[in-house]
């Protein structure tokens, strides 16, 4: 079922992939497999581009892409393979705020953006 799979950054896609996927991966396979993936990117990247496109980028990306997935579905409701995306989706909110509400509401989180992910 390619209706949610388009045009744009990779990451999107493969958080798609793995929520709708079933993998249900081990760690270190989900490791394996995403350093595959992105290898296999890289390699298809003109070389200005690849450069600069590295494993902690991606799997930035990656986080951010599940996390606004996980957003998506908290409204529309979870299904497919949720575990992969809630712990991605942890990891941007802890980065952001350590589990503690940041006082300022939404200002403070656009800030936290900023800091914890420059564009």
């Amino acid at each position: 079922d390619m209706q949610y799979v388009g045009r744009g950054v990779p990451s999107r896609d493969v958080a798609k992939l793995f929520m709708a996927g079933g993998l249900d991966l081990e760690p270190a396979a989900e490791d394996s497999l995403l350093r595959g993936y992105h290898a296999a990117l890289v390699a298809r990247l003109a070389p200005s581009a690849a450069a600069t496109f590295t494993y902690d980028a991606f799997d930035v990306q990656l986080s951010l892409a599940a996390a606004d997935l996980a957003r998506f579905l908290c409204g529309w409701g979870w299904w497919g393979d949720d575990a992969f995306l809630k712990a991605r989706a942890r990891i941007v909110l802890d980065a952001l705020d350590g589990g503690k509400l940041l006082p300022g509401g939404g200002a403070a989180y656009d800030e936290a953006m900023t800091v914890a992910f420059p564009v």
